[in-house]
Formats: structure tokens, C-alpha cells, sequence
């Protein structure tokens, strides 16, 4: 036994503390609280003194006389655990996942689809007649006056002289007999009194009449199912078991662990059960 033992490997040997196994497996972990990195870790502080498995012992290479486990085996050897185990780990993960009411054993919920038939017609009609009628009328009168007062005054005089001469028998010169002086003198006289008026009458008128009608008629329709849903919960207690013994069962399920159980799977593959 003792030979067959120093041909064995232990874990910490090929793995560090800072190796993420569970990476390699990757697995997913998404609305988990869990990381790779943490569950790599539970699984070295566990596991570093336990005897590899045969899992894991073919996988291992020796290089100038260390043992060593490559990159390229650990994906190997992750991809196998991840296709053994990944149907469990997915209950499991369910599981843990499930939110409930521990003091109520049973949960009914019942959903219900009503559907309604429903049919609108609506028909509107819009007419509007504009009527417009105008008459323009426009009348201006321009009257005008005007007072006439002028007088107008002609003086005209007109003078005039002359002597008469007498001849004697067989002389050339005459002696003067008498003088004649003519005086005219005339004045006229006019006056201008009265009023000129001027009056412009006129006028301007006319209809102007506008008349339309507008029509605006539709119809809208509506119709169709409507679905709607209906959810009913009903939840309680059905008194096969008592609450004392639901809580009960409710602590016990707390004291597992979806870690641990993750741990414990791989552990159970990659280590041998003896030390």
C-alpha cells in the first residue's frame, strides 16, 4: 500500500491556491450570490491533501520531475465535469433560487382569460352653409358759395380849343374874329353784387353676396376581442403537517448549501476518499 501510495498525487501539487478550477468548468452562476473564484478556493482549502482520483491522475504531466496539470488538459477535464454535473447543478440551482412561504404548504394560482366581443360604428355628418351678403352705399355732396362785391369807376375827359380868323380883300393873313373852346368830361359807373354756387352731388353703392356650403362625413368603426387576464392566488395551510414541522424542515433545508453541494461534486470526481 505504501508503494501504491508514493505513486499517487495530491492535489496542491498540481493546482495553487490562486488556480480557478471552476472557471474552467464554467458553469453558470448568474442570480447566484457564488463566484468561480470562491468556489475554487473552497474547493483547495478542502481538497489540497487528498489523493488525486484517476479522473484527473491521466491528465497530469511530469516536466523535469515536477508534476504538472496543463492549461490545455484543465479545459479538457472542465468540460467533463461540467457535462456530468450541469443537470444536477441546475435543480439545485432552482432550488436555491425558489422563493416560497415556509409556513404555507400550499400555493394555487389560477389564470383566467376573458375575452370580450365589442363592435362601434360612428358615423358624423358636418355640414355648414356660409351665407355673406354686403351692401356698400356712399352719397357725397360738395356745395360751394361764393359773395361777389366789386365796383368799378371809368372817368373820361376830353378838351378842345379854336379861333376863327377873318381875311381881307387881297391880303394873305387873316385877323382874328372870336375863339372857341370845347371842355367833355364823362364818369361810368359799375357795380358787381351777388353769390355764386357750386354744387357736386354723387353716390356709389353696390351688393356683393357670398354663399357656400362645406360637408365633412365619415365613419369610424371599431371592432374586434378583447383579451384580458384574470390571476387568482389562493394559499394556505392544508393541515397535513403543522407549522412547528414545516419550520423544521425549513432550517434543515437552510443547513444545505448549493456551494458546498458544488464542492462536494467535484470533490467526489477529482479526489480519491482516503488520505
Amino acid at each position: 500500500m505504501r508503494n501504491r501510495r508514493e505513486n499517487l498525487t495530491k492535489i496542491k501539487e498540481i493546482l495553487e491556491p490562486t488556480t480557478d478550477l471552476f472557471s474552467y468548468i464554467g458553469y453558470d452562476l448568474t442570480d447566484t450570490t457564488l463566484t468561480t473564484q470562491m468556489l475554487s478556493f473552497l474547493f483547495y482549502s478542502r481538497c489540497s491533501n487528498k489523493w488525486c482520483s484517476p479522473f484527473i491522475e491521466n491528465l497530469i504531466e511530469e516536466n523535469d520531475g515536477e508534476k504538472e496539470i496543463s492549461v490545455q488538459n484543465l479545459q479538457m477535464m472542465g468540460q467533463y465535469i461540467k457535462g456530468i454535473l450541469k443537470p444536477n447543478w441546475d435543480k439545485f440551482k432552482t432550488v436555491a433560487l425558489e422563493e416560497y412561504d415556509p409556513i404555507h404548504n400550499f400555493s394555487n394560482t389560477t389564470v383566467e382569460t376573458i375575452s370580450d366581443e365589442k363592435s362601434n360604428t360612428r358615423t358624423d355628418d358636418l355640414t355648414r352653409t356660409d351665407n355673406t351678403t354686403r351692401t356698400d352705399s356712399f352719397t357725397n355732396t360738395n356745395e360751394r358759395v361764393e359773395e361777389i362785391d366789386t365796383t368799378e369807376k371809368v372817368d373820361k375827359s376830353d378838351n378842345s380849343s379854336g379861333e376863327n380868323g377873318v381875311y381881307g380883300f387881297n391880303s394873305d393873313n387873316s385877323v382874328g374874329s372870336d375863339i372857341n373852346t370845347n371842355e367833355l368830361a364823362s364818369s361810368i359807373t359799375t357795380d358787381k353784387d351777388g353769390t355764386v354756387t357750386t354744387t357736386d352731388n354723387g353716390s356709389n353703392g353696390g351688393t356683393s353676396s357670398n354663399t357656400g356650403t362645406v360637408k365633412n362625413t365619415g365613419t369610424q368603426s371599431d371592432s374586434g376581442t378583447f383579451e384580458r387576464e384574470r390571476e387568482t392566488t389562493q394559499t394556505g395551510n392544508i393541515g397535513n403537517l403543522s407549522t412547528q414541522k414545516l419550520l423544521t424542515e425549513e432550517i434543515e433545508l437552510w443547513q444545505w448549501n448549493f456551494a458546498e453541494q458544488m464542492v462536494t461534486d467535484v470533490m467526489r470526481l477529482l479526489t480519491l476518499s482516503i488520505y
